[in-house]
């Protein structure tokens, strides 16, 4: 992820993230940040690779309730790698990929294994 600087402001300096909601915590980050003593943290660069969040299942979606502040204090966007402001979304349908998959023969309720067709 990356702070974007405002307008104007040539730089962002380092970068605090505060997590404005008790939902969201951040349970891993890297070594270029640090913890500030309030839930959030302080990171060194306004390019923040290897950085976890995690969200309660009651967080809706829309903006992420994180501020995210540049070295003078002024509010910056936190955008993924495509440049789009991070957003919690809804969860769509899944994709499911196997690889070097085990399939078990399962049996029905007297012990015996269930049979199945060929595939048309």
């Amino acid at each position: 992820m990356t702070a974007t600087a405002k307008d104007g402001v040539p730089e962002v300096g380092p970068v605090t993230l505060q997590p404005t909601s008790p939902g969201v915590t951040i349970p891993e980050y890297p070594t270029s940040c640090r913890q500030n003593g309030t839930g959030g943290l302080v990171c060194a660069d306004s390019t923040i690779t290897g950085l976890a969040l995690a969200l309660s299942a009651d967080e809706t979606p829309g903006p992420l309730p994180l501020r995210v502040t540049d070295a003078g204090g002024r509010i910056v966007t936190l955008a993924d790698a495509d440049g789009v402001a991070v957003q919690i979304v809804r969860p769509g349908p899944a994709v499911v990929a196997l690889s070097n998959a085990n399939v078990a023969a399962a049996a029905d309720r007297r012990g015996h294994p269930h049979r199945s067709s060929p595939p048309p």
